[in-house]
């Protein structure tokens, strides 16, 4: 070990020789280490046993790189676009809005480009005050519904969310879930998605192939909307204006004829979790009827009967279309024989009305 004592040295040769002792096939790895007092010490170091020269998990920064790049740490090609708005990791974009890109719905399936990437392979455009979004590749996106690996995605009428289309035009398949740690940190959950979108110089895309949609023309295989234990009674459907609908039931699965919803898009993709949200915990071991309509804002409305204090009362309930209950709203309290609830929206207001003999 030779040792030179001094802050700064001068050397006139133009090459510094490492292991000059070394006369037999080498063993030891050589390099130049930074000695960084209380931080960890840096190295540059020739890797004898891989024969590569490594920094080890640092990161490497140069102007320009000049060689070829075998792997990649992260799964996705991606680039910056300017957007309307702040978007998540996995929200679906399209090609629109009051910059280059904006959430996608249905409205703009014809335009998706991307989805906001999260780690990104590969970036252009990198210097750009924009959106980083990943064009093809691995990566994870905002779906709601029911999904399943090998299913093909398209643009929701939730903006910037996937639903299952399994079209020739839809563009990516669906290949496996999150953690369930990264499911819980988002209002939809994120589904890992292998992108074949294809970015062409105009940012047009015309797609031409007959679509297939989750209907099925057999008797024998239709759409189930449950298959949870016990036994579902009185549907009843009202129609949106997007060509979707709203359905309603009785479920005893949890004992007592409790209410439960779900939606459906135009294309027979179920919308809201499996098997339908519980609208209303009820008591009742019989069923009567309810009712069920939608108002302006694509909210639906149910009136139904409610177990309460002092006897049967009639609550309404408001369910968003993404199947958050907005209110109940109590119209009748406990008391009074009630039967034959009927709800009617005009505009964003509601009507309700029923049989009662509390008089």
């Amino acid at each position: 070990t030779t040792t030179i004592n001094t802050e700064t040295i001068n050397l006139a040769d133009n090459t510094i020789v490492l292991n000059s002792n070394e006369t037999s096939s080498p063993t030891q790895d050589s390099g130049i280490e930074v000695e960084r007092g209380t931080s960890a010490n840096k190295t540059l170091v020739w890797n004898e046993t891989n024969d590569y020269w490594t920094i080890g998990s640092e990161t490497f920064v140069a102007g320009t790189f000049s060689g070829t790049a075998t792997e990649a740490q992260y799964a996705d090609l991606a680039e910056k676009y300017t957007s309307d708005n702040v978007y998540s990791v996995g929200t679906v974009m399209a090609v629109g809005g009051e910059q280059e890109i904006t959430a996608a719905t249905v409205d703009t399936e014809h335009s998706v480009i991307g989805v906001v990437s999260e780690n990104p392979a590969y970036l252009m455009n990198k210097d750009l005050d924009g959106t980083i979004v990943a064009l093809k590749g691995r990566v994870p996106v905002r779906i709601t519904g029911q999904v399943k690996k090998g299913d093909r995605l398209t643009s929701s009428a939730i903006p910037g969310v996937a639903i299952t289309s399994n079209s020739k035009s839809s563009w990516s398949f669906a290949i496996g879930k999150t953690s369930q740690k990264r499911r819980m940190l988002l209002e939809y959950p994120l589904f890992y998605v292998i992108l074949f979108v294809m970015r062409v110089v105009t940012l047009v895309l015309i797609l031409c192939n007959p679509a297939f949609s989750q209907w099925s023309d057999s008797p024998e295989s239709n759409l189930a909307l449950c298959v949870a234990s016990g036994s579902q009674a009185i549907t009843k459907v009202v129609a949106r204006n997007d060509g979707g609908v709203y359905v309603g039931w009785f479920d005893n699965r949890n004992s007592g004829y409790d209410l439960y919803m779900q939606s459906i898009d135009a294309n027979g993709n179920v919308l809201w979790q499996d098997n339908g949200i519980l609208i209303a915990d009820r008591d009742y071991s019989s069923t009567q009827d309810y009712d069920l309509d939608i108002d302006s804002d694509g909210n639906a409305v149910v009136v139904y009967r409610q177990t309460m204090s002092g006897g049967d009362g009639v609550v309404v309930s408001s369910v968003n279309p993404k199947g958050e209950i907005r209110w109940h709203q109590t119209v009748q309290s406990g008391g009074a024989f009630v039967a034959s609830p009927v709800v009617c929206a005009s505009g964003t207001s509601t009507f309700a009305g029923w049989i009662s003999n509390n008089d």
